[in-house]
Order: C-alpha cells, then structure tokens, then sequence
C-alpha cells in the first residue's frame, strides 16, 4: 500500500482512517477537507465504528479533478492511502493473514513440531534409563 503524500493529490482513488480523540477529531478535520474541495473529490463510501475506542470512521473517496484537492493532511488528517480497483470496504485494507491461511500451513507444522519434540523427549528419557541400568550392572 502507497501513502500519498503529494499535494494537490493527483487524480485516482485513495482511503482514509480517521479517528475521533478528546484531543484531536479527525474526523471533524476530514470533513472539513471534504467541504473544501467541493466536487473535485467524490465521497465513495464511508464506514463508522461509533462504539470502537475511539470511534473510527473509514473514506473511500476518488479525487476527480487533477490539482484541485489539496492533500487533507493539511487538515490535520493523516495522508491517504492509494486505492486500487479491489478496495471496496475497510475489510480489503486489512493487511494481517487471513484466517484461512492460519488453518492449513502453521498448524500442520506445529503438529509436526510437536512429534519431532515428543520423540525427542522419549529418546532422551530412554537413554538416560539405559545409562541408569548399565550403571547398576557395572555395581
């Protein structure tokens, strides 16, 4: 994922985080920018998570006219994030591993980890068993 630093932003699509802190409402700074730059930049949709802590809100917007919208960072916003044609939702930014993947590669291995462990727990105990026993014929 690319963060748009430049501005004016150059045409294309991008997503946002904003959050709404005692301290700082950036969502309140989001829109602002928003009202700003009028129709050079379309709201594409937006995601709100009033109950998170602090509350968050998501945009997907699409900047329409080139140098006409200035980057809302200068808002106080964090820079945007470029967005490709596969960003519909705040789910697709996600960048952590699918639940899926989880299942099939780390699992099979740590079960294997475990045999291997195992087998080498017993090697170990036997061995020590058979130095007790020639220990107690040497006597």
């Amino acid at each position: 994922m690319t963060i748009e630093r430049r501005s004016p932003l150059p045409v294309g699509r991008y997503w946002v985080d904003t959050f709404k802190r005692d301290s700082k409402d950036e969502t309140a700074l989001m829109n602002a920018w928003l009202r700003a730059v009028g129709d050079a930049v379309h709201t594409v949709t937006t995601e709100e998570e009033s109950d998170s802590d602090p509350p968050r809100t998501w945009y997907l917007f699409e900047v329409r006219k080139e140098g006409a919208a200035s980057n809302p960072s200068a808002f106080g916003v964090a820079p945007p994030t470029v967005a490709g044609p596969e960003i519909q939702t705040s789910e697709d930014t996600i960048t952590a591993p699918r639940v899926e993947d989880l299942d099939d590669h780390p699992l099979e291995s740590a079960g294997k980890l475990l045999i291997i462990g195992g087998g080498l727990l017993l090697g170990a105990l036997l061995l020590s068993n058979i130095a007790g026993l020639v220990k107690a014929f040497k006597k």
